[in-house]
């Protein structure tokens, strides 16, 4: 038989406003909207709109429920009248109150946090039924009213389904309980977590602002309340992708918005501004391949750190995809020494913690590709875009997510800012229309000198690049040389075949080989070089 415990129980979640800013005045109360809100970082400057009727007179207009994280000496107040209103000093008071969809979450929380207790004393509950029947079937192992309970041979059939009946719906009970358990359990994390993001700590708390005014006759009065509030931010992110047709790198300039004042911006228009209030898709890099006196290096189990591996997509045909739905962009103004972004129309911006994405712009940069291969350390060529920003925009630093045609390759960053006139490079990740395999042709050991007091090691490589795309393709091959740090270690008998266009570009011992092919053109890389020491020395790096 179910217990009545197993009612369920139903959590809705709405979100509203936490509660409205106001005007009252003379017993007369209105609402005020959200006209406009400049995002600095860390920080915003909010403008609020009300209109109200005043009477002849003497009288003060109370805003109420502003959000506590303001600052109150940014508070500023005019008003605007057909007739003549004259506004008083300014008073700012601190204000308590609840707001409603802060007082139905916590209700709801309260609700689950009952049913749970409810179930620990179900549970208890089926806790004392195991015993009684385990007792039973102990066959008088319990003395009810001083009298043992026997089991004979007349009641044993009875006994023993009275007993598994019962231990079957202990157990069904149970396990109903564990499930509405996990259940609630997830619904009250799920209401503490957004309770947390709504509030910030600071919902229920804020400021009320009360203007003294004085009219000759009663008029009605638009008041506007411009104030700095905290726990706003904004931050640049982009969508690049390359066309492979018009050789230009198409750039979605975005704002990701993340606010937590405790009031929702409705239908408000945006402005950004830059005032200061895991899947790479660049290629590997090497580094210097030094040779020295081997340490001795306590082991850890004998494992290695391996490298992620990294995704591999296909360039996507042009072909057949859809045009995008065009953005209305946000023109930019400078503003002394910063950059400001009106966002077009109007936008809703809740305050819940998450992250809301705004289009600041469209643009289209001219670019010439390259590809960058490092056959040494992976076979997967990369395709690199050169740009300059020729358009009016600032590129903030921000996260930038790489696309090809239509298809999602990874992330990289724009590590600095890209003014007006610089270039920079976009890396758009591994392509399959350039190919390049690396291949060791020699090692061979031997010992040198006169008694072969030395050992010398000769190494030989061959790297061979393909093109296979429909057009011509400017690459770039990487490789190195080991660099000795010991006076004892020679690296000597070096041999290109071609010789690299430079060497120790960014790095010492590092190679660059610049070359162009056509399509279905390949061409082979070939290096040589020895490492000599004495026989004696243990080698670190070889």
């Amino acid at each position: 038989m179910r217990s009545k415990f197993l009612v369920p129980v139903l959590v809705g979640i709405v979100f509203i406003a936490y509660g409205e800013v106001t005007l009252s005045a003379g017993g007369a109360t209105a609402k005020t909207r959200i006209e406009s809100v400049t995002i600095l970082s860390g920080r915003a400057l909010v403008e609020r709109v009300g209109t109200i009727k005043i009477p002849a007179g003497e009288s003060v207009v109370s805003v109420e429920y502003l959000p506590q994280g303001i600052d109150p000496n940014s508070v500023r107040v005019s008003g605007k009248s057909e007739g003549k209103v004259i506004l008083g000093g300014v008073e700012i008071l601190y204000q308590r109150w609840a707001p409603d969809t802060i007082r139905k979450i916590k209700d709801a929380i309260q609700r689950i946090k009952d049913q749970l207790a409810e179930l620990k004393v179900a549970e208890d509950g089926l806790k004392t039924r195991r015993k009684f029947v385990e007792s039973v079937a102990g066959l008088g192992g319990s003395k009810p009213n001083g009298e043992y309970l026997v089991v004979t041979p007349q009641n044993l059939s009875a006994t023993a389904s009275f007993i598994k009946r019962e231990l079957n719906a202990i157990a069904s009970d149970g396990t109903e309980i564990s499930r509405r358990r996990r259940e609630l359990s997830r619904q009250l994390d799920s209401l503490n977590e957004i309770l947390a993001n709504m509030t910030g700590g600071s919902a229920g708390r804020g400021y009320q602002i009360k203007v003294p005014v004085e009219a000759k006759a009663p008029a009605t009065l638009e008041l506007r309340i411009k104030y700095a509030v905290s726990n706003a931010t904004w931050q640049p992110r982009y969508d690049a992708r390359y066309d492979e047709s018009t050789g230009k790198v198409k750039l979605s300039y975005c704002a990701v918005i993340t606010q937590r004042t405790s009031e929702d911006w409705e239908n408000a228009k945006i402005v950004l501004s830059t005032t200061q209030a895991h899947i790479d898709t660049r290629p590997p890099e090497l580094f210097p391949w030094y040779l020295s006196r081997q340490e001795e290096i306590p082991s850890y189990g004998g494992k290695r750190l391996m490298a992620l591996p990294t995704m591999e997509m296909e360039l996507a045909e042009e072909k057949g995809i859809p045009k995008r739905a065009e953005y209305e962009s946000a023109a930019p103004q400078i503003v002394g020494e910063n950059v400001v972004f009106n966002v077009p129309g109007r936008k809703t911006i809740p305050s819940d913690g998450q992250r809301h994405q705004v289009m600041v712009a469209e643009i289209t940069l001219d670019a010439s590709k390259k590809f960058v291969a490092v056959p040494k350390v992976s076979e997967r060529v990369y395709l690199t875009a050169h740009c300059k920003n020729t358009t009016d925009y600032l590129l903030l630093p921000g996260e930038v997510a790489v696309f090809q045609g239509n298809d999602f390759v990874g992330t990289q960053r724009i590590d600095a800012p890209v003014a007006f006139g610089e270039e920079f490079d976009i890396a758009m990740g591994p392509v399959k229309t350039i190919k390049v395999e690396r291949k060791r042709t020699k090692r061979f050991r031997e010992n040198t000198g006169i008694i072969g007091q030395n050992v010398k090691i000769s190494f030989g490589y061959e790297i061979k690049v393909s093109n296979n795309s429909r057009s011509e393709a400017d690459i770039e091959v990487v490789d190195q040389l080991p660099v000795s740090e010991d006076e004892d270690i020679s690296v000597e008998n070096i041999k290109f075949e071609p010789e690299p266009s430079k060497r120790d570009r960014d790095f010492p011992g590092q190679l660059v080989w610049k070359v162009k092919l056509k399509p279905g053109e390949s061409q082979k890389i070939r290096f040589e070089f020895s490492v000599k020491y004495p026989k004696d020395l243990k080698i670190q790096g070889l």
